[in-house]
C-alpha cells in the first residue's frame, strides 16, 4: 500500500509539472525515422509518384540514402491508398514526401492515445519488433497482432530453407532478379552462369542472404508489407460489419438481384463453410476481379459458357483475355458455378483446400513453414511469392481503416538484435543495427518521454508486467522499482540526463 501511494505522489508530482510546462501539440502525425538501410529511396513533392497514383501533382524531389534521419512533420495517403510521411531532413533540410514502406517511423507518444491492452500484448514480440508494430497501430487501431511462437530460431529457419546443398535448396530467385548477391553461390557454373532450378530456365537458387531478407519479419512490419502475415483462416469476430468495411468502394458494396447485402451475405457463408477470414474472401475476390469487376469470369453472359461464374479465377488460364475467360468458365462449369453464391463458396473452398485449412493460415507460413518445421510442406519455392500476394492482399483490405484484421507474426527462440537487409554479397548480409538504446527508453522510440514514465508507473501498480524489459530498470540491480520510476521523473524534470 505504501508503495503504491508513493507511485500515485511521484506520478502526480508529474502530471502536475507537465499540466503547467507540457509543449504545445502539433496537428497530424509528428515524429522521428530514417530510411532503411538496405538501399536509397525517393522523396516526391506530394504523396505518390505522379499520374494517376497521386492526388495532386506529385514530382521527384530528390534521392534519398539509405539510413538518412529526418522528422516527421505530417502523414497522407497517395491515390493508391497507400501511406506517405511528410518529412524534413536532418541533414539538408528538404522537405517532401516519403513513401511508408521505404521507411522506419516512430511516432511521437504525446500524440497517441495510451493503449493498454496493446501495450500488454505487445510484450509477447521481441523488442525489435515493437516499434514497428507501434506505428502500424498508430494508424490502424483496430488491427490485431497475435505472436506465433516458433520452436526455431531465426538463423536456424533460415539454414533449413537453404539446405546443406544446392538440392536441398528449397527457394529459388528469378534469373533477371536483383544480382549475383541474390543467388546461391553453390549454384555458379560460371561467368554468369547459374545452376537451373527447374525445367524453364527462369529460375536459379537463392542465396542465404537473399532468404534471410525475405525470412526476417522485421522486414514486413509496415502497413505495406504487413499483410504476409494476415491471418486467412476463419475467426466469428469477423462481422458483416468487417467485410462491409473491406468492400467499401468496390463492386461487391452494390450486391446483386436488388439486394445490397447479397455480396455481403454470400462472403459470410463462404468464410464459413471454407474455413477462411472472410476479410481474405472478399479481398481475393476484389484481387482477381478488381474493384469494378467488370470481368467476363463473373457477368454471367458469356456465349458459350451462359450462367456460369469464377470469381476466384480458378483453372483460369491462358496467353489472351479470351483464353483466360474460356479456360476458368470451362472450371465453373465442371465444379457446376451457375450461380454466383455457389461460384463464392465453391471458390473459396477450392482456396482453403491444403493450407489454410492445415494451419498454414499466412501467405508467410504458406511459403515459410517455420512454425511446423514441415519443409517439404510450403506452397511456393519463390522467395517473394509471399511479399507479392501480401501486396495485392493489401490492396483489398485497406479500403477502409476501421476494419477489423489479425495479423499472425512469428516469433522465434531467438533473432539477431539487428534487421537482415537486402544481400550485397554471397552470404547473409550483415545485420543492420538498430539505434542503441539507453536506460529509460521503455519502448525503443529513442527518446524518454511521458510514455516510459506511464509504462513504469502501470508495472509497479501491476497492471501491466515489464519486468523483462531490462530498460526499465534504470539502476540495473535487476528489479524494475520506484527508484527507477523517481529517475525517469528527475530526467523529464530535466534535473538528470539518462541519454547522456
Amino acid at each position: 500500500m505504501k508503495l503504491k501511494k508513493h507511485i500515485s505522489f511521484l506520478v502526480a508530482s508529474f502530471i502536475v509539472f507537465a499540466t503547467v510546462f507540457s509543449a504545445p501539440v502539433f496537428a497530424g502525425v509528428t515524429g522521428t525515422g530514417y530510411v532503411k538501410n538496405d538501399k536509397d529511396t525517393t522523396m516526391y513533392s506530394a504523396p505518390g509518384t505522379g499520374g494517376e497514383h497521386s492526388t495532386r501533382e506529385s514530382v521527384f524531389v530528390k534521392t534519398v540514402p539509405k539510413g538518412t534521419t529526418f522528422t516527421v512533420l505530417d502523414s497522407e495517403k497517395d491515390a493508391d491508398g497507400d501511406l506517405w510521411y511528410k518529412v524534413k531532413l536532418d541533414n539538408d533540410s528538404t522537405v517532401g514526401y516519403l513513401y511508408e514502406g521505404r521507411v522506419v517511423v516512430t511516432l511521437d507518444k504525446s500524440e497517441q492515445k495510451y493503449d493498454e491492452d496493446f501495450e500488454k500484448n505487445l510484450l509477447n514480440f521481441p523488442e525489435s519488433y515493437r516499434a514497428s508494430l507501434r506505428s502500424i497501430h498508430a494508424s490502424y487501431p483496430n488491427w490485431k497482432f497475435v505472436a506465433v511462437k516458433c520452436n526455431i530460431s531465426l538463423d536456424d529457419a533460415i539454414t533449413a530453407e537453404y539446405g546443406t546443398s544446392l538440392a536441398n535448396n528449397k527457394k529459388y530467385v528469378e534469373m533477371t532478379y536483383g544480382g549475383e548477391a541474390w543467388r546461391d553461390p553453390r549454384g555458379k557454373t560460371g561467368d554468369d552462369q547459374w545452376a537451373n532450378a527447374e525445367g524453364s530456365g527462369r529460375w536459379t537458387y537463392a542465396s542465404k542472404g537473399a532468404i534471410a531478407y525475405f525470412m526476417d519479419p522485421r522486414n514486413y512490419l509496415n502497413a505495406n508489407d504487413i499483410f504476409v502475415f494476415l491471418q486467412q483462416s476463419y475467426s466469428q469476430s469477423q462481422t458483416k460489419d468487417d467485410v462491409r468495411a473491406v468492400i467499401s468502394n468496390t463492386f461487391l458494396a452494390n450486391g446483386y438481384d436488388n439486394n445490397p447485402d447479397a455480396y455481403i451475405n454470400d462472403i459470410m457463408d463462404a468464410a464459413s463453410e471454407s474455413g477462411l477470414n472472410p476479410c481474405v474472401v472478399a479481398a481475393t475476390i476484389i484481387i482477381e476481379q478488381g474493384v469494378n469487376g467488370a470481368s467476363g469470369l463473373i457477368s454471367g453472359t458469356d456465349s458459350t459458357y451462359p450462367d456460369y461464374y469464377n470469381y476466384f479465377n480458378i483453372g483460369a488460364s491462358g496467353s489472351t483475355t479470351s483464353a483466360i475467360v474460356s479456360s476458368g468458365l470451362a472450371r465453373a462449369q465442371k465444379e457446376g458455378w451457375n450461380t454466383r453464391r455457389s461460384s463464392i463458396i465453391g471458390g473459396a473452398k477450392t482456396y482453403a483446400n491444403g493450407y489454410v485449412s492445415s494451419g498454414q493460415d499466412t501467405y508467410y507460413f504458406m511459403d515459410y513453414n517455420v512454425e511446423k518445421q514441415s519443409w517439404n510442406h510450403q506452397y511456393a519455392t519463390s522467395i517473394y511469392d509471399a511479399k507479392n500476394k501480401g501486396l495485392r492482399l493489401k490492396t483489398g483490405c485497406t479500403q477502409n481503416a476501421n476494419a477489423t484484421l489479425t495479423f499472425k507474426i512469428p516469433v522465434f527462440t531467438s533473432i539477431p538484435e539487428t534487421v537482415y537487409g537486402e544481400p550485397t554479397d554471397s552470404t547473409p548480409v550483415t545485420p543492420t543495427p538498430i539505434p542503441t538504446r539507453k536506460r529509460g527508453d521503455i519502448n525503443g522510440d529513442g527518446k524518454i518521454t511521458a510514455y516510459d514514465l506511464a509504462q513504469v508507473q502501470m508495472h509497479l501498480l501491476e497492471k501491466i508486467d515489464i519486468s523483462s524489459n531490462t530498460y526499465a530498470d534504470i539502476n540495473g540491480d535487476g528489479k524494475i522499482t520506484a527508484y527507477d520510476l523517481a529517475q525517469i521523473q528527475m530526467h523529464l524534470l530535466n534535473k538528470i540526463n539518462l541519454l547522456a
